[in-house]
């Protein structure tokens, strides 16, 4: 199986904590191919005060990335994204333009690892009385998550599709996170996996490790769910 998609990465050279250079941007992708995927965002973080690369300079970066792509002869499509860290400055944000997942309606976010902001529900509904669909990234590194998976649900509830890391499936993050994101996919709460790569040295524990275990518990049916059918939707929202 593949022609997978990877609907979160960080594989720009030098917007984010992510890649530092295209060389090694080169190395991931390479890598991806191998593994069987054929598209991937890059969704660089989006954090006032801290990240907060332009999108002229992520279009000019993809562009210069899929130059070299095509001359390494890596057959990799990439799309433009982000990934907005929700805080007091996001919804703003809203009212005067966001970046979505390859230009459709899909819109990646995150919020602080340590705490549920109070703010969530009203952001949630305004994202969608926006037009857009929210799709909460790794939700099980979320420490309340964590400690009560079962919160997962009013994620969901409030409006909020749920991304899961590959990596937390073989423990790059530890074991309450790993036991947190098999309880996520066992109750059929994830809407897709996804990478979520910050460097070459996450690309075996992920796109292997990670896709392997996925498809040995879950199943071929569900990996494929996962890591195709439903990341199709999203780019296909932007067509």
């Amino acid at each position: 199986m593949s022609g997978y998609i990877d609907i979160h990465s960080h594989l720009l050279p030098g917007v984010d904590d992510g890649v530092k250079s295209t060389a090694e941007a080169l190395e991931c992708f390479s890598f991806a191919k191998k593994a069987g995927f054929g598209d991937l965002v890059m969704t660089r973080h989006l954090m006032s005060g801290v990240y907060d690369a332009s999108r002229e300079k992520a279009a000019e970066k993809i562009g210069q990335l899929e130059l070299l792509l095509d001359e390494a002869g890596i057959d990799i499509r990439l799309h433009n994204g982000a990934e907005y860290y929700l805080d007091e400055t996001f919804l703003p944000k809203l009212d005067t333009g966001v970046e979505t997942l390859a230009n459709g309606r899909y819109l990646l976010v995150e919020m602080p690892l340590m705490q549920i902001p109070n703010f969530l529900p009203e952001v949630a509904f305004r994202i969608r009385l926006k037009g857009y669909i929210p799709i909460l990234a790794h939700v099980e590194r979320y420490r309340e998550i964590a400690e009560k998976p079962a919160k997962a649900f009013k994620l969901r509830e409030m409006g909020f599709l749920l991304q899961v890391n590959l990596g937390s499936l073989v423990g790059m993050y530890g074991t309450s996170v790993a036991k947190t994101v098999r309880f996520v996919l066992d109750k059929e709460l994830a809407f897709c996996a996804a990478g979520d790569v910050h460097g070459a040295s996450w690309l075996a524990p992920i796109y292997m490790a990670g896709v392997k275990e996925l498809k040995m518990t879950w199943g071929e049916k569900v990996a494929s769910m996962l890591l195709r059918d439903n990341p199709q939707a999203v780019l296909r929202d932007g067509q």
